[in-house]
């Protein structure tokens, strides 16, 4: 498998402010006052469209600031909201985005990995037990059983995960994508 290297622009934003409190270097710090530094790395050109990610490789160091050396530092990773590198009159707050990385992700990821047609197969199934149990009657297994197989669908699937991830908002947002997009 090929791999491919990409060089990054950095900068720190302020939480509250729009420009650049550091141009060189991404940070993240954190202050008991009214802000944080929310560092931005940017790809110049990096298009992740109908590409398959294996693994990512940052290296992030902690200096003795703060707490000191010897105290556990954290380290974020979230999806930018903006593509430029340093978008006009966009404080630090505004860049940040969704969480990379956490375990959601990873489970979403899996799942919708156990491949499409497979979801659909077993849907397509959940489907006709559905209409056979509805052509014999019984319409309350009827229901459940067409409810799961949408459930399970690889729409549905997605759009559950996203409810009850982010909540209602996004997933008509998604929704929207899927239809429309």
């Amino acid at each position: 498998m090929a791999t491919v290297s990409y060089s990054a622009s950095l900068r720190t934003r302020k939480t509250n402010s729009s420009s650049d409190a550091k141009s060189d270097r991404a940070c993240q710090e954190f202050y008991s006052d009214d802000y944080n530094y929310v560092g931005i790395i940017h790809f110049s050109g990096m298009d992740l469209r109908n590409k398959i990610i294996t693994g990512v490789s940052i290296k992030a160091t902690s200096a003795s600031a703060g707490y000191g050396a010897s105290h556990t530092k954290t380290v974020y990773l979230r999806k930018s909201n903006y593509q430029a590198a340093a978008a006009s009159g966009v404080t630090g707050a505004g860049y940040a985005g969704a969480a990379l990385g956490t375990a959601v992700t990873f489970l979403l990821a899996l799942l919708l990995a156990l491949s499409t047609r497979v979801l659909t197969i077993i849907s397509s199934l959940g489907v006709t037990l559905s209409l056979l149990l509805f052509v014999t009657g019984d319409y309350k297994n009827g229901g459940i059983f067409l409810l799961l197989a949408w459930l399970i669908s690889p729409i549905g699937l997605p759009l559950i995960a996203e409810w009850l991830w982010r909540g209602l908002d996004n997933v008509r947002g998604m929704m929207w994508r899927i239809v429309f997009c």
